[in-house]
């Protein structure tokens, strides 16, 4: 029963965060598998997929003309860790993206944003 309450709670994805006023820091855990999509590919599956995620990002003020523009958009920047379930052959990647989170609908109790990262 508890290995399917960690599998669940990792299925769904865990998600942390903190916030002040003008900075939060969000950690995210992920879990996903290899679509082995041709048969030569079949012995490369041997495990889950997980990656982790840690995001710090602000909201801008308002100073600069573009943040109004663009309907005061977060920024930020995260790190990402991960494997694809084999490290042997698969191995583990690393990366670290800047991002902006523009906002298209925000209501109080929901959020629609399109992200634009590059890393």
């Amino acid at each position: 029963m508890k290995k399917l309450l960690v599998f669940i709670c990792f299925a769904l994805g865990v998600c942390v965060s903190a916030q002040t006023d003008e900075v939060w820091v969000e950690y995210r855990q992920k879990i996903g598998f290899l679509a082995a999509h041709h048969a030569v590919m079949g012995h490369m599956v041997q495990d889950h997929a997980f990656a982790n995620e840690l995001s710090v990002f602000f909201q801008p003020k308002g100073r600069k003309h573009w943040h109004a523009a663009y309907k005061y958009p977060v920024v930020g920047v995260s790190l990402y860790r991960g494997n694809a379930g084999n490290d042997n052959i698969l191995g583990r990647y690393y990366g670290a993206y800047a991002f902006n989170e523009f906002p298209f609908v925000r209501k109080s109790t929901f959020r629609f944003v399109g992200k634009l990262a590059a890393g």
